[in-house]
């Protein structure tokens, strides 16, 4: 999504919202 932030590493398979941050393995929202 517009202003989504990806965390180093992350495995990101399909689309985020926006404005969110994203971390792991597989990636999983942490931060709204």
């Amino acid at each position: 999504g517009k202003g989504a932030t990806i965390g180093m590493g992350a495995v990101v398979i399909e689309d985020v919202p926006p404005f969110v941050t994203v971390v792991g393995n597989p990636a999983r929202i942490l931060k709204n």
